[in-house]
């Protein structure tokens, strides 16, 4: 029985790229997903495929920053393929947590036990347990759930988002904040010390053509200070970024000491919504004189 830090033995590929991952799990997260899907590019495995089935969608639904995530995430993920079904309302609901790789049709090894496909499931210090199971029998029981599913992306599965009081998607400033009223917030400035917009990192991180990097990429950094306070989640934790005006990243703290958000899927993703946002050209420079068109040098989050 495998248990503590079991997230190589479950969620790596066991071997070279062509293989495809089956996921049965009660309870699953797109931060989860993203998270995941980066640690196997990070490792330049990209033919690979994951097949998510979340059971318990047919008792609870699918929150909605969850269920965005999920269909991006099937849009594009970095990976050969990203799949995700959700069990519906009036199917049996599913609380099994089995995961099964395969090599084409030979089995590799498969796993069963009490861990969700989430990041509390495998990262937190919440007490799981796996046990080895045999994949051909996984297999058969994915395909036996599967019957049942139905592909997140369908028009059928809008009945199953449920609001999970996160989402800020209604771009009505005062909305926002009323719904998040009482939660801890923080604003600071996007300008550096001098008071300048920096010309090759934050928003225009991609600004370096001598380093060959996207022009779009940029990421959003993080004060000292509000390192210090802790404010946001530990240097590569995933976790979900609303914006008032409807947009959902899926990013993670990165750098070094936790100075800088990066959206997980694509460092330009943040770029191109900022410089849409600002009304600059997709690809151009951000400078000071945009943002105070705009009304605003700073940047106010949310913690919900």
């Amino acid at each position: 029985m495998l248990e503590g830090d079991f997230y190589e033995s479950v969620l790596i590929p066991p071997a070279n790229d062509g293989c495809s991952l089956y996921i049965v799990s009660g309870y699953a997260t797109s931060a989860m997903a993203a998270r995941h899907i980066k640690d196997i590019v990070d490792r330049e495995f990209r033919e690979i495929d994951i097949r998510l089935i979340i059971g318990m969608t047919a008792k609870d639904g699918i929150g909605e920053t969850n269920h965005k995530g999920f269909c991006s995430l099937v849009e594009g993920s970095g990976i050969k393929s990203f799949q995700c079904a959700y069990v519906p309302d009036g199917k049996p609901p599913v609380h099994t947590k089995a995961y099964a790789w395969f090599h084409g049709e030979n089995p590799l090894c498969g796993y069963i036990g009490s861990a969700n496909y989430t990041q509390t499931g495998f990262f937190s210090n919440q007490k799981e347990a796996m046990e080895e199971s045999d994949p051909r029998e996984i297999l058969n029981y994915y395909k036996t759930v599967q019957e049942t599913a139905t592909f997140c992306d369908h028009q059928d599965m809008l009945g199953l988002v449920r609001d999970d009081k996160r989402s800020l998607s209604r771009p009505d400033t005062d909305d926002l904040e009323s719904r998040v009223a009482g939660q801890n917030t923080v604003t600071y400035t996007l300008l550096d010390r001098s008071g300048n917009l920096p010309e090759r990192s934050g928003l225009n991180w991609g600004q370096r053509p001598d380093a060959n990097r996207e022009l779009n990429q940029a990421y959003i950094r993080v004060p000292s200070d509000v390192q210090e306070a802790e404010f946001f989640p530990p240097r590569g934790y995933y976790f979900s970024m609303h914006t008032d005006d409807g947009q959902m990243f899926i990013c993670s703290v990165r750098q070094e000491k936790g100075k800088a958000i990066h959206s997980s899927q694509n460092n330009s993703l943040l770029g191109e919504y900022f410089r849409r946002r600002l009304g600059v050209p997709l690809g151009e420079k951000i400078e000071k004189s945009h943002l105070e068109k705009y009304g605003r040098t700073d940047i106010t989050f949310y913690k919900i």
